[in-house]
């Protein structure tokens, strides 16, 4: 069994790739926007810097933080109550034994990440995950969120992020769980369409929509401030046709349409369900 891979290091190495010191000059952003929330609420990938500066994260409204760094890292804005703290020290993902199944391992982000990041960002609360550099840890744990919110794929993903903050890699293990996490996201949107397509029409149907895509219809409405948004037409279990928003997507925000490097549309609609405690001291 290797040695555990040093996330700092890799970060101090990277930052000596951007020929910067260990506290990062402005040659790369703190802190980058990769996601908006139809709520409007933006979601940050950023770095040790910005989740060390109060005023740098009120300028952009950030008061929502995900620590992904090892528990002896500090929460350093704990004491003001403005501010509340998720852990998810990434990088010990493996050492859960649930991990080891596509299913299990979406269910530890679920419960150790997504879950809480919906919450807040559906509160109209700006969330930012971080670690040193804002690269490897925050870096992968902010590609499977975006996975997961929006629909992409791993590839398209990872380049939608990249787009938006380039010093995005997922190192070592982390392409592992993000692949395995792909896995698990593709079988979860395929056992939603087979039990929708089951409860319309029986068997039969579910065979047939093996081969074809869900019959679900799409059409925009306005709302205030926010322009167009798609609302999916879908049928309940009596084949009532009903009319949602979906709850997850690409927004567009102050800087444009966000996401840029996905190769498709979304196509499902993510529900966001109740998420652990929060963790605000």
């Amino acid at each position: 069994m290797g040695a555990k891979p040093d996330y700092d290091d890799e970060a101090r190495k990277l930052f000596a790739r951007l020929n910067i010191k260990d506290a990062p000059a402005r040659t790369y952003n703190d802190a980058d926007c990769v996601y908006v929330h139809p709520s409007g609420a933006k979601f940050y990938i950023g770095n040790r810097a910005m989740a060390e500066s109060r005023d740098s994260l009120l300028r952009l409204g950030i008061t929502r933080i995900v620590n992904c760094q090892e528990a002896s890292s500090v929460n350093f804005h704990e004491g003001d109550r403005r501010f509340e703290y998720l852990r998810f020290p990434i990088s010990f993902w493996k050492q859960q034994p649930q991990t080891n199944t596509p299913e299990g391992l979406l269910h530890y982000m679920n419960q150790g990440l997504f879950r809480w990041v919906d919450e807040r960002l559906s509160e109209g609360n700006n969330v930012m995950v971080h670690c040193l550099a804002g690269a490897h840890r925050a870096g992968t744990s902010g590609v499977a969120y975006v996975m997961h919110a929006s629909g992409l794929d791993v590839r398209s993903a990872l380049r939608a992020v990249q787009a938006r903050r380039p010093v995005v890699d997922p190192i070592f293990d982390f392409k592992l769980l993000l692949e395995t996490l792909d896995t698990a996201l593709h079988m979860r949107s395929g056992d939603r369409r087979e039990g929708s397509s089951q409860g319309r029409t029986g068997s039969t149907s579910r065979e047939l929509h093996r081969n074809s895509p869900p019959t679900v219809g799409q059409r925009s409405v306005a709302l205030p401030g926010r322009g167009p948004i798609p609302v999916e037409t879908v049928r309940d279990v009596r084949g009532r046709p009903q009319e949602r928003p979906p709850l997850h997507g690409p927004g567009v925000g102050r800087d444009g349409p966000l996401l840029r490097g996905g190769s498709k549309q979304l196509s499902e609609v993510r529900d966001p369900s109740r998420g652990p405690s929060r963790s605000s001291r």
